[in-house]
């Protein structure tokens, strides 16, 4: 997937080069540690006051963070003339060019789609850029370490998590569930409210990430990864005499590692390491032969993974779900309802927006609506179409190949000598350390929470400084007992561990949709450049036409300035705006200048109509305002139902001010109740909501058919409900009062 670079020895290489990509190096492994720190939400619609942007901005911040170093390496390669391209850069492009196409041709939320492709793109490229920087065993063993100790951060966390803090949780919940719900937005006694406490009950051990799902994924990298380390150290241990310490130090993060995973509970994420453990062992004891017989073993290996899938296909179309917990019978829902988009829309519907489009296909009896399959090949294919989905299959396996290809026809590491690198360890070592302590508070809460002195402290101390403490432990038991490596040094046990990570964290994607989180997309495209550095390609013996070297990294270096003004700096300015006027007593101002800064953003177009309407609620003039604002951010999402059922809600509440035109402004509101039903038909509330506004306008008949149509949907809902969770009592997703009103006017207007 990486480009090929030529690797060259530190007297070959301009030793200012070299200490300016080690610099870059640094960098770019700091974001990747501080995206693993926090929940990153680019599409988090959830506004936090305290924050100095939004969510998003923050995010973009992050990723503009790795585009600049990685913009500068490419233009050091170029300088040095040491750029190469292969299938792998070919697929980068088709990605690009499919993360354009979807954004401007078929997404709804634009802003969202360019936020989306920004933050799924750059790591990408970071990968075609940072084996040239991992030119040598030591720096290749910084970015392990960082990795490692990272995980064993995340597994204190939930460790931390599973005895103590969940159950805080829990208890400050049952004191005063009122408090929580209210933050939340829930509505008591409705069916978020059932799913968020059954989600809380679980005890969802997460480290530092949204689910377990996610901190398996991540987990099992560094699993795989020390047992690569374990593997190789052991084969090396003739005439070295720290051999122990090292075993031992790697022994433990495996042990450690491996123990987070299971802590966690992510059937996926455990599966998927099970099953890839065989492979690694089979790699280990008999790679070579595996790769002699490859044309034998991989399609064997691929048929046997499409009979699965087509006997799971097959079993799901019968029943109507896959066999085993809640977890697969709706992911079948998901898959369905994910199908039929991407049937739809063969170009994608952008990215970020399939949660926006998945209400016009999701099963009318799911309990839920999702903004990801929980599949990466369908999450890929229904926000990038086609194209997308090849030139992430090629970005993918190019490196995987040419990973399996160069470890096991080599006999050994073609990685030049290192000199004693203190330089890269230490500033790795301080530089992440700083970023973990003053950062990350900063871009997760906004700063160091908390009423007084003391409280913020304790909250300092509990929720930074010791995961740090349990980052910089084993990042420095790695690097003191790590060793100088010989040129000839061997590392295929880490290859193989390495290659089973990334097929690892791809097959339990495609049960979940962990590997969008953007701590975890990083790790997973270092992954992949870490298997290109470890058994570099040979570069060819000719390069491209000069023109061609030269007018590609130019067009990659525009694209991506373009791309950091419309994405980044467009979306942070706007952002700072926004939060201001959450933060202000009058925010109308600070959302407008938002408004004029961001064009395509529709939130503060919709803030700016709730505000309205729940500051003056009986002022007509401030109603009719409200509602120009809310179709203006309707245009803004056109396939978004919730905005054309918040300007229906507005046209009712000038139907009872203006009762001269009563009927006309219900009209309205019933047409917007209309275009909010075609755009999510399996809702229940909107059919509910039409059956009451055409009983307020002497539409019986219409009535009828609305109010039948929500008890349909709630009956649907009710029998998987019921299916699903056969010990707990019915929790109604319409509403008990609202379902019970619908069958007694369907049983009046039945009667003879």
């Amino acid at each position: 997937m990486t480009m090929s670079v030529k690797k060259t020895s530190d007297s070959q290489k301009h030793r200012s080069f070299r200490w300016l990509e080690g610099i870059l190096l640094v960098v770019v492994l700091c974001v990747a540690a501080l995206r693993l720190s926090f929940i990153e939400t680019p599409q988090n619609t959830m506004q936090n006051a305290v924050l100095w942007t939004t969510p998003r901005g923050i995010s973009l911040l992050l990723s503009a963070a790795i585009l600049v170093p990685v913009m500068l390496g490419l233009l050091l390669l170029v300088l040095q003339g040491r750029w190469r391209t292969n299938l792998g850069v070919i697929g980068w492009l088709l990605f690009v060019l499919a993360a354009v196409i979807s954004t401007y041709f078929t997404a709804s939320d634009k802003r969202t789609a360019m936020t989306a492709g920004f933050t799924l793109i750059v790591p990408m490229l970071a990968a075609l850029i940072l084996p040239a920087w991992l030119d040598s065993n030591r720096r290749i063993d910084v970015v392990l370490w960082v990795i490692l100790s990272m995980g064993c951060a995340a597994v204190y966390t939930s460790a931390d998590q599973y005895l103590d803090s969940n159950q805080k949780v829990i208890e400050d919940y049952h004191r005063d569930p009122q408090r929580h719900l209210q933050m939340l937005g829930i509505e008591p006694n409705s069916l978020a409210q059932f799913q968020y406490e059954h989600r809380l009950h679980s005890k969802d051990i997460r480290g530092f990430l949204t689910t377990s799902n996610s901190t398996g994924t991540f987990l099992l990298a560094g699993v795989f990864i020390a047992a690569g380390l374990l593997i190789d150290t052991f084969r090396h241990r003739k005439n070295d005499p720290g051999v122990v310490s090292r075993l031992v130090v790697l022994a433990l993060a495996l042990l450690i590692l491996s123990a987070g995973v299971f802590l966690g509970k992510s059937r996926g994420a455990m599966a998927a390491g099970a099953l890839l453990a065989i492979l690694f062992i089979v790699l280990i004891c008999c790679g070579r032969q595996f790769w002699r017989r490859r044309w034998l073993i991989l399609p064997i290996l691929l048929l046997a993974f499409l009979a699965v899938w087509a006997i799971a296909i097959a079993y799901g179309t019968k029943h109507g779900k896959l066999p085993g917990p809640n977890a697969m019978y709706v992911r079948w829902q998901y898959w369905t309802g994910a199908a039929k988009m991407a049937a739809e829309h063969p170009l994608g519907v952008g990215g970020g927006n399939f949660g926006t489009f998945y209400p016009q296909y999701k099963v009318p009896a799911a309990p839920e609506t999702v903004s990801d399959p929980h599949n990466i090949i369908l999450s890929i294919l229904c926000q990038f179409g086609l194209l997308g989905l090849i030139g992430f299959l090629l970005a993918v396996f190019t490196p995987l190949w040419s990973g399996l290809k160069n470890t096991f026809e080599n006999p050994a590491a073609i990685i030049p000598p290192d000199k004693p690198a203190k330089a890269i360890s230490f500033g790795m070592l301080l530089a992440t350390t700083a970023a973990l302590l003053f950062l990350c508070p900063v871009v997760s809460e906004g700063g160091f929470l908390g009423e007084n002195a003391v409280v913020r402290q304790s909250v300092f101390v509990v929720m930074y400084l010791l995961p740090v403490f349990f980052f910089v432990c084993p990042f420095g038991l790695l690097w003191a007992t790590a060793k100088e490596s010989p040129s000839d040094f061997s590392r295929r046990g880490l290859a193989a561990g390495l290659i089973c990570a990334v097929v690892a964290i791809l097959i339990h994607n495609l049960i979940d949709f962990a590997l969008f989180e953007p701590g975890v997309w990083t790790i997973f495209w270092i992954l992949i450049a870490l298997i290109m550095s470890i058994y570099p390609s040979t570069p060819p013996s000719t390069q491209a036409p000069k023109p061609l070297r030269i007018l590609f990294p130019a067009g990659v270096l525009v694209v991506a300035l373009v791309a950091l003004y419309f994405c980044v700096w467009v979306s942070v300015r706007a952002g700072t705006q926004f939060q201001a006027g959450l933060r202000n007593g009058n925010p109308l101002p600070y959302f407008q200048q938002a408004i004029q800064i961001d064009p395509f953003d529709p939130n503060p177009w919709v803030y700016s109509a709730k505000w309205l309407e729940s500051s003056e609620p009986g002022n007509t003039k401030s109603i009719q305002d409200a509602q120009v604002l809310m179709q203006q951010a309707r245009h803004r999402d056109i396939a978004n139902f919730i905005y054309s059922g918040s300007l229906s809600r507005l046209y009712v509440m000038e139907s009872e001010i203006r009762k001269d035109s009563q009927l006309e402004y219900l009209d309205a509101a019933y047409q917007a109740l209309l275009e909010a039903q075609r755009l999510y038909p399996g809702s229940d509330r909107i059919a509910f909501n039409l059956g009451t506004l055409a009983e307020k306008m002497n539409k019986p008949q219409k009535a009828l058919e609305h109010f039948c149509r929500a008890v349909e949907i709630e009956d649907q809902y009710r029998s998987q409900f019921a299916e699903m969770y056969p010990d707990y009592p019915l929790c109604s997703r319409l509403g008990q009062d609202r379902y019970e009103y619908a069958k007694k006017y369907i049983q009046k207007s039945c009667k003879p």
